[in-house]
């Protein structure tokens, strides 16, 4: 259940605070988080429940402020004592209009400055994206002039222009390079930008990456995120190749551990692979729920131990992506929407506090399974 506020009559060029009162924790004892939409241009907020405890809790933080200057957005997160923290723990999602899905933040504050990307909405038409630090931001419109994916499908094409956009995956003079194996260190650093998890200040244990590597903080990120693990020895080995069931399995992993997607009981209906008795035993339930949300299709050969191809990698993120970041609108009936807003305490005092605060407040619920029969 998220809660959904609508303000009226609020600047964002003048700039808008939202306070966020002592106490609000417990108010959201059974919500997942806030969503607070701060004109009718698209501009607004969203904030987990856990993050909020973390924003709260671990940063005092009380207030967040956001101000539109030119081009750029100010973003600025305040303690109780109204001063500035540049880096909060959690993190908070921020939309902003935007004209397509392949327009993308550029963040700039204390330490970096990199390109966010951002999920697009096409019924709001806003990018969405996280971050943990005040500073600026602004939007690129990147023009996608790929030379060397002509001869991929059109579904493939899309992702790697997608992904690509993002600056979630680069090019080389121009070439994505479709059919090249992908590197543990690019995979690694294309799961650090898609879940906004990029900490610059964060260190490696692994021995053998080298500080001025550009993929230093990227696998520091990883390794301090849980995102990525090494090996036994100490190594991060991020020049070898990452294997195909891997990548699958852990974008599988991901939708189970972020999202709450639970595993299907009858897996064998949906690893109807020829070769699925090449796929390992301990990737077998993370395959299938891969298979029956879609990230890969079954049938034909799947060769699970094979070198993933960048191509490959960049339309199994790119469905994990849209998964991860779904903005498509949930409606829910009045009937739902009366027995939530009993169960919560709707009206109680405290909630959030908003500069120019205005009336409507939605409730709503959204599946994050497949089957009719699983949990909201």
């Amino acid at each position: 259940a998220i809660v959904r506020f609508k303000v009226d009559g609020a600047d964002i060029k003048k700039g808008i605070r939202v306070e966020f009162e002592d106490g609000v924790q417990d108010e959201l004892a059974e919500v997942s988080g806030l969503r607070i939409f701060l004109d009718e241009r698209g501009h607004g907020i969203y904030i987990s429940k856990e993050d909020l405890q973390k924003f709260m809790d671990e940063s005092s933080g009380r207030y967040i402020e956001i101000r539109k200057e030119g081009d750029k957005y100010i973003i600025v997160f305040l303690t109780d004592k109204k001063s500035q923290i540049d880096k909060i723990s959690g993190g908070v999602m921020f939309a902003i209009p935007a004209d397509s899905e392949y327009y993308s933040i550029m963040a700039e504050y204390k330490g970096g400055k990199d390109n966010w990307g951002g999920q697009y909405d096409t019924n709001n038409k806003t990018l969405e994206f996280k971050t943990k630090y005040s500073g600026e931001y602004s939007i690129l419109e990147e023009k996608i002039n790929i030379t060397d994916i002509d001869g991929l499908d059109e579904k493939t094409a899309q992702a790697v222009r997608f992904m690509v956009s993002k600056g979630y995956m680069t090019l080389t003079d121009g070439a994505f390079n479709p059919n090249a194996v992908l590197s543990r260190n690019d995979f690694t650093a294309a799961l650090v930008r898609i879940f906004f998890a990029l900490d610059r200040e964060k260190k490696t244990s692994f021995k053998d990456v080298a500080k001025d590597s550009s993929y230093y903080p990227y696998i520091a990120s990883a390794e301090s995120d849980g995102i990525a693990k090494g090996y036994e020895d100490g190594t991060f080995r991020g020049t070898i190749a990452a294997k195909k069931e891997n990548v699958i399995a852990f974008c599988a992993r991901t939708l189970a551990d972020k999202k709450g997607y639970s595993y299907p009981d009858d897996i064998e209906n949906y690893l109807e692979f020829d070769d699925s008795a090449d796929i390992s035993n301990w990737a077998k339930n993370d395959i299938a729920l891969a298979v029956r949300n879609s990230l890969v299709e079954k049938g034909g050969d799947l060769n699970p131990k094979s070198d993933i191809t960048r191509a490959e990698s960049a339309e199994i993120l790119y469905k994990l992506f849209m998964l991860l970041y779904d903005t498509s609108p949930v409606s829910m009936t009045s009937e739902e929407q009366k027995q939530t807003n009993m169960m919560l305490g709707v009206g109680a005092g405290g909630v959030v506090v908003l500069a120019a605060a205005g009336a409507g407040i939605v409730w709503y619920r959204k599946k994050r399974a497949v089957n009719a029969q699983e949990n909201d």
